[in-house]
């Protein structure tokens, strides 16, 4: 929300607190960024709080969004979260004091130390599609910190982050018709349901799962091709003829409750 009369940014915002400090969380429309935030990609490495802006990644971003809006799939954005310097007004809500509205004035300066990417793929959006003031994305931001605090915070929420593994990545991944149709071939065979980590790459040897679904995946990419022309049904039945022998010649069907490692070192004298 703009108040231009006052020459301010005004939102509702949420107030919380984290170490000591007060954190006010927005929520700005999409066409209302680029004059909220200012950019802090192009100093030198140590004078900002960024990394180098890259601009493919933004672009991906900026598809993303654009596919799910297009497409009626939806799309989820993380919040953005940065710092605001400059002299903000709080208005706290007499009777909820974790509610107010945040005036922000015009010569206050809001850079980001996390989803810069996200910005700017944001930015793109709006120069493609009209009416994006109808798309909102949350805004945390803490106030007044030095730049030396806002690089440690960059570090602490990078070097903490946590990758998903590619295995549940593609588990979960409904845009991706292969995985998704080795997940229903999967679920549908009682021994390979029982069988496979859905979680994890590697299988270690007192595992209960004997293969990772990365593998089924990468495995049936090799025996068939998706495309628009594809016949799901007969594509799914190959698969589940091809895996159901390779239960079969594994011997992963009578395997029960053996943990992986017996069952490899089986395997090796079999083979």
């Amino acid at each position: 929300m703009i108040n231009t009369s006052l020459q301010t940014f005004k939102y509702p915002c949420l107030i919380g607190h984290q170490g000591g400090r007060r954190v006010l969380t927005i929520s700005a429309k999409f066409d209302e960024l680029s004059r909220l935030l200012a950019a802090d990609n192009l100093s030198h490495t140590l004078n900002r709080s960024q990394r180098e802006l890259n601009r493919r990644r933004a672009t991906a971003f900026a598809e993303y969004v654009i596919n799910g809006l297009n497409n009626d799939t939806g799309y989820i954005i993380p919040p953005l979260i940065g710092n605001v310097d400059g002299d903000i007004v709080v208005e706290v809500s007499e009777h909820f004091p974790s509610f107010g509205f945040l005036s922000i004035p015009m010569n206050a300066k809001i850079v980001l130390f996390d989803g810069q990417h996200r910005e700017v793929g944001i930015e793109e959006v709006c120069q493609m599609l009209c009416n994006m003031h109808t798309q909102t994305v949350t805004v945390e931001l803490s106030e007044n910190l030095t730049l030396e605090q806002r690089q440690q915070f960059f570090a602490d929420i990078n070097g903490n982050a946590s990758k998903p593994n590619a295995a549940i990545n593609l588990a979960y991944d409904r845009s991706n018709p292969l995985s998704q149709l080795v997940r229903e071939v999967v679920m549908a065979n009682e021994t390979l349901k029982n069988k496979t980590d859905f979680e994890r790459t590697n299988i270690t040897g007192k595992s209960a799962a004997w293969v990772s679904f990365k593998s089924l995946c990468d495995a049936s990419a090799r025996f068939t091709r998706l495309t628009e022309d594809s016949e799901l049904v007969k594509v799914s039945g190959d698969l589940a003829k091809i895996w159901e022998g390779w239960c079969q010649f594994s011997g992963l069907s009578d395997a029960g409750d053996y943990p992986y490692g017996e069952y490899s070192q089986e395997l090796s004298r079999l083979n």
